[in-house]
């Protein structure tokens, strides 16, 4: 225990891990004030764009009713089609008006739903995506079964609820788009001399009697207590997205993919519950195999360089995942492949590369037998060196 609240002075007081902190507060702050309140989705509440769309289909019907429009029979086969849209953005535009959000929401979803096919938005087809008419496809669905899950919901729908700016929300988007991964990096470099700064200590430390395994579980803690005052760092900024945007709900629904027999896809739902339960499994079973293979690099070649270097290896993992890809199903077994699980989870990597080889149990698995591999290798490595304190450069 003395050992332990030593090795947490070492990290709390450390200029480098102080400066770090300071920096990620100050980061998390600014996106709060700054960026948050800017978020600008594709899938926005716009009254001008359904309003635009609605007058252009009733334009449409009044000139095929009136058998005027040269094109009238290539243009009759869409006529149901138009007719079906244009009432439902009429609804969607009353339900606007009279700021009945729940109504909005449910002839959104049957809007998205009847849109799957396209045209989609232009933001889809910018910067020469060969891909646009993919992801439209998914994004729409998506949509949907996102709205069908508010109208469920027993409490009052807002703007900021149905754009996913609520505290809640923005924590998952943005763990969406690789802010486990970036977090993970900041351990790293938290904690990459946490086994070498001790032979810096060795008057001290040597009126701790303690033997390599029970130093290395000590520092263990240690990183894990560092790893979770990041989370922390993380709730003032939450709590001011949330007075200012709404908290959300832990029982909003987000569509989770699999990918289906004979390609077609099975879209479902879970809740924002279950996924933030996935994530903090993935938290964990991700920081105890980054803290043994900090150890096992730290025992064996006595490098911080080659511990920071390994994280490197986290950013490619993510360039398997090319839209288009076809995975290798060795890369199914492979801890790298669930380093960004949030999308594993929701399923938008298995449609982005037309696969059902990954999944958020497998994934757990997977990164749990290596944990255990690692574990056994600083098992063995312990029982063949010295204790840390007594090991030189």
């Amino acid at each position: 225990m003395s050992y332990l609240k030593w090795d947490l002075k070492q990290w709390f007081t450390n200029p480098k891990n102080s400066v770090i902190y300071i920096v990620f507060l100050l980061v998390t702050l600014f996106y709060a004030l700054r960026i948050a309140p800017s978020y600008a989705p594709v899938e926005r509440i716009d009254p001008a764009e359904i309003e635009a769309r609605y007058n252009d289909s009733v334009a449409f019907i009044e000139r095929i009713e009136s058998n005027t429009d040269a094109t009238y029979m290539q243009a009759l086969s869409n006529l149901p089609q138009v007719k079906k849209q244009s009432i439902i953005d009429r609804k969607r535009l009353d339900a606007l008006a009279a700021k009945d959000y729940r109504s909005y929401a449910v002839a959104t979803a049957e809007w998205y739903n009847t849109n799957t096919m396209g045209p989609y938005k232009p933001e889809y087809y910018t910067g020469g995506n060969i891909f646009s008419d993919k992801e439209g496809f998914f994004a729409y669905i998506q949509t949907a079964k996102r709205y069908e899950g508010y109208t469920n919901l027993n409490m009052t729908i807002t703007p900021e609820i149905l754009e996913e700016r609520t505290a809640l929300q923005t924590l998952q988007r943005l763990l969406s788009s690789g802010l486990l991964v970036f977090l993970l990096l900041i351990v790293l470099v938290l904690s990459a001399d946490t086994v070498l700064r001790d032979r810096t200590h060795k008057t001290v430390l040597g009126g701790f009697p303690l033997t390599s395994l029970k130093q290395l579980f000590a520092k263990g803690i240690t990183i894990v207590i560092g790893a979770t005052t990041l989370w922390v760092l993380m709730i003032p900024a939450l709590l001011i997205i949330g007075f200012q945007q709404g908290f959300g709900s832990l029982a909003f629904k987000l569509m989770a993919y699999s990918y289906g027999p004979s390609g077609f896809g099975v879209y479902d739902t879970i809740s924002l519950g279950r996924f933030f339960t996935y994530i903090a499994l993935y938290w964990l079973s991700w920081l105890f195999l980054l803290i043994l293979l900090s150890f096992v690099i730290s025992l064996v070649f006595k490098s911080e360089f080659l511990i920071l270097l390994s994280g490197i290896l986290l950013f490619v993992s993510r360039t398997y995942f090319i839209n288009g890809t076809v995975l290798k199903p060795i890369y199914a077994y492979s801890p790298l492949s669930y380093v960004d699980p949030a999308n594993i989870i929701t399923g938008a990597t298995n449609y982005l590369v037309s696969t059902d080889l990954l999944s958020a149990w497998k994934g757990l698995v997977v990164i749990s037998l290596t944990n255990l591999l690692l574990l056994f290798v600083v098992w063995l490595l312990t029982r063949r060196t010295k204790p840390l304190v007594m090991q030189g450069h």
